[in-house]
C-alpha cells in the first residue's frame, strides 16, 4: 500500500505575504489620510497645535542671536570703512584735477550762482538702527536653530524641518551630528553652544540662503487681496469699476488723475487731422 501524501500548505504560504503587504498598504494609507486631515485642521484653524514644544531652548536662542548680531556689527564696520575710503579717494581725485587745471592757467573762483535746494517740501525719513532685526531675520534664525536641533525628538516635526527635500534633510541631520547639537535635557559635550552657532552660520550657502521648510510669514496684504478677489469671483460678471475699487487708494488716485487729464486734453484737442490722420491739439499747431 502507498503511504498517504502529506497535506499541501503551499497555497497558505503564498497567501500570507499578500495579506501582510495588503495590511501594510492599508496602514500606510490610513496614516497618510490622518496626516492630511491634521494638516488641513491646522491650516483652517479647527485644530490648534501646541507650539510651545517647538520653542527654541534659551541657550541655543541666545547663541544664535549673539552670533548674528556680531555678523551685523562686522558688516556695518566694513561698510563704513569702505564708504570712508571712497570719500577719501574722491577728494584725492578732485585735488589732482584742480592742480592739473591750475597748472595750465585755470583760475579757481567760487561759483556765482550756487544751487539752492528747497528743503521745505522734503519729508524726513527715519531709518531703523543697524542692529534692528526684521521679521524675516527672526524667522531665518528660528529655522536655522530648529535645523540645528533636527536630531532631537521634539524638533524633528518643527515646521522648519517639514517639507524639506530628502537630500537636504539628510544634509541637515549630518551637520547637526557633526556640530554636536544636543537637546536641553542632555549634557552638553564637545563644542560650546556659541561655537556650534558659528559653525551653522559658516555652512550657510549665500546663493541658496537658509531653507525655511514650511515656516512662512503670513502676508496680511495678500490675504486681504485674495479675499476681495474671491468675493468678486462669486458675483459672476463684475463691472470694471468694482475691480478698480479693490486696488490700493494710491492706484485709485492715479487712475482718477489720469481720467481728469484725459478729459482735459480731449476738450483742448482740436479736430484738425495731423500728418497721419491723427488729431493735433491747438498748442501743437501754434508751434
Amino acid at each position: 500500500a502507498r503511504a498517504p501524501t502529506p497535506p499541501r500548505h503551499s497555497s497558505v504560504r503564498l497567501s500570507q505575504p499578500s495579506l501582510v503587504t495588503g495590511g501594510r498598504t492599508l496602514r500606510h494609507r490610513q496614516r497618510r489620510q490622518l496626516v492630511e486631515m491634521l494638516e488641513e485642521g491646522v491650516e483652517t484653524g479647527d485644530l490648534q497645535a501646541d507650539w510651545r514644544i517647538y520653542r527654541i531652548p534659551a541657550n541655543e536662542r541666545r547663541a544664535m542671536i549673539t552670533q548674528y548680531y556680531s555678523m551685523k556689527v562686522l558688516k556695518r564696520a566694513r561698510s563704513q570703512t569702505s564708504f570712508h575710503e571712497c570719500v577719501q579717494q574722491a577728494v584725492v581725485y578732485e585735488r589732482e584735477v584742480h592742480q592739473f587745471l591750475k597748472f595750465f592757467g585755470a583760475e579757481s573762483s567760487p561759483s556765482h550762482n550756487p544751487v539752492t535746494i528747497n528743503t521745505a517740501n522734503m519729508q524726513a525719513v527715519s531709518m531703523l538702527p543697524f542692529w534692528h532685526f526684521t521679521e524675516d531675520e527672526f524667522l531665518m534664525l528660528i529655522a536655522l536653530s530648529a535645523q540645528a536641533l533636527i536630531k532631537t525628538k521634539p524638533f524633528k516635526d518643527h515646521p522648519a524641518n517639514k517639507g524639506l527635500p530628502e537630500t537636504l534633510r539628510r544634509q541637515k541631520s549630518k551637520e547637526a551630528s557633526e556640530a554636536g547639537a544636543t537637546s536641553s535635557n542632555q549634557s552638553i559635550t564637545g563644542p560650546s553652544v556659541a561655537e556650534r552657532a558659528a559653525a551653522h552660520f559658516k555652512r550657510i550657502d549665500p546663493a541658496r540662503g537658509v531653507p525655511m521648510g514650511r515656516l512662512r510669514r503670513e502676508d496680511t496684504r495678500k490675504s486681504r487681496g485674495a479675499s476681495k478677489a474671491t468675493a468678486l469671483q462669486g458675483k459672476g460678471r463684475v463691472d470694471i469699476d468694482e475691480v478698480f475699487r479693490c486696488f490700493t487708494p494710491r492706484l485709485r488716485d492715479i487712475s482718477e488723475e489720469q481720467a481728469v487729464e484725459y478729459r482735459g486734453s480731449a476738450e483742448v484737442t482740436s479736430g484738425v487731422p495731423g500728418e497721419h490722420g491723427t488729431l493735433v491739439s491747438g498748442s501743437v499747431l501754434a508751434l
